[in-house]
């Protein structure tokens, strides 16, 4: 007999964390020596009443929803999924400023000091559409991109795959990740990847620009 765990309230942190009440504590962490009043703490300790897929505390893993931020518990599910289905894999959430978040798979940062490689892959991107389904993972829809060369540069997101399910980003993920394994890189913006190498091209042709 399967026992199912009633998720609690959850907290999106200023350090890109998804934390239970319990693990991050009554202090208001951005504001030292205040803290969040007994009574709504002890309402926060509490299971959740919504009906919303959850995603899992970063220290204890217990599943949790963030209040008015589907965006946060849905991505915080989708990364659970990818490094649950792809041991390794590393996806994360991002804190992207103005407490906005994104979902990232790491794959090889340029060397501090360097110069990078405008066609270096260094980094998946996944990215919730706004017609996200909170309460069914498999029923909102992802798009996959790729950061390349320099952070914050205009042309540095190529979209390798437009609006789609979460089986499939999660598949895409495990196909990149091991043609960078394999050979050091993947087609981006229809480019091979690497120039000297394989001649490989993408045979799906989804590299194709981001607007």
């Amino acid at each position: 007999m399967t026992t199912t765990i009633k998720p609690v309230f959850g907290i999106w942190t200023p350090w890109a964390e998804v934390l239970c009440y319990a693990c991050h504590g009554q202090e208001m962490r951005t504001r030292p020596g205040r803290k969040i009043p007994d009574a709504a703490f002890q309402r926060l300790l509490g299971d959740y009443p919504g009906s919303e897929a959850p995603c899992r505390c970063d220290k204890c893993g217990r599943p949790i929803c963030v209040e008015g931020r589907d965006d946060v518990t849905t991505l915080g599910a989708m990364r659970d999924r990818i490094n649950d289905a792809i041991p390794g894999a590393g996806a994360h959430l991002d804190q992207t400023g103005g407490m906005c978040v994104g979902l990232a798979v790491p794959l090889e940062q340029p060397a501090p000091g360097s110069d990078p490689n405008p066609e270096l892959v260094w980094e998946l991107q996944i990215g919730l559409a706004e017609n996200g389904d909170p309460d069914d993972l498999d029923r909102s829809r992802f798009w996959l991109g790729a950061m390349t060369g320099v952070w914050g540069d205009d042309d540095a997101f190529t979209t390798l795959q437009e609006l789609t399910d979460a089986a499939t980003i999660v598949e895409q993920v495990r196909r990149r990740l091991q043609e960078w394994r394999d050979q050091g890189g993947f087609a981006v913006d229809g480019r091979a990847w690497p120039a000297t190498n394989r001649g490989y091209d993408d045979p799906d042709g989804r590299d194709a620009d981001h607007d």
